[in-house]
């Protein structure tokens, strides 16, 4: 297995063939790696990201895209998820408008805040964003208020989803309490940021 002097080892679950690839771990990553390796049932804590070895059958959010836009990515999605995904945008532009819209990270993004990445780079980072994943959405809150994320403190209240650090997850809009992600995201708009993994750089 090849050494690196940093950032994350994955091998796809096609035949070996397939060379290794290295891919600088994200926030985002990071917090979806923490759960996976909870389930799993392995130690608390973030893992050294050295030569680990993920399987991407697991990780959904490496799904890979020709997307360029938002539009494009919208106009990729199915009937049955453009629509609540298209909700979702306009949902969140409506309650958070100081949040910009931009594409980033293969990803619709909301709002942009500077992070220091796991190199010491200062980089924009989005304050919100979504994913459609294989079989539910994802809806990513970088915000913190009292070095707490937001997203987890509200996590009891936001309806039949499933939440993360910074990530909520559901399978159909219905399933959100809309009243209580609306206090969020106004949250966000106030309280872009970080914790936990590398740091929120001041602006």
């Amino acid at each position: 297995m090849p050494e690196w002097s940093n950032g994350l080892v994955l091998k796809t679950s096609v035949p070996a063939t397939v060379p290794w690839v290295r891919i600088p771990p994200s926030p985002h990553f990071v917090h979806e790696l923490y759960e996976w390796k909870q389930n799993a049932g392995c130690p608390d804590g973030y893992p050294p990201l050295v030569g680990l070895i993920i399987n991407f059958k697991n990780m959904n959010m490496f799904k890979p895209n020709k997307a360029t836009s938002v539009k494009e990515y919208f106009d990729m999605l199915s009937p049955e998820r453009k629509e609540p995904m298209e909700f979702m945008d306009k949902f969140i532009k409506k309650t958070a408008p100081s949040l910009k819209p931009v594409y980033a990270y293969n990803m619709p993004g909301y709002g942009m805040f500077k992070y220091k990445n796991y190199k010491g780079e200062i980089i924009d980072w989005p304050t919100v964003s979504l994913a459609s994943q294989k079989n539910y959405i994802s809806l990513y809150v970088c915000a913190v208020e009292n070095g707490e994320y937001i997203a987890e403190k509200n996590a009891k209240e936001l309806g039949k989803v499933s939440v993360g650090k910074s990530c909520i997850r559901f399978k159909k809009v219905e399933d959100l309490n809309l009243d209580v992600l609306t206090k969020v995201l106004k949250s966000a708009e106030k309280s872009p940021g970080l914790v936990g993994v590398g740091a929120s750089a001041k602006k």
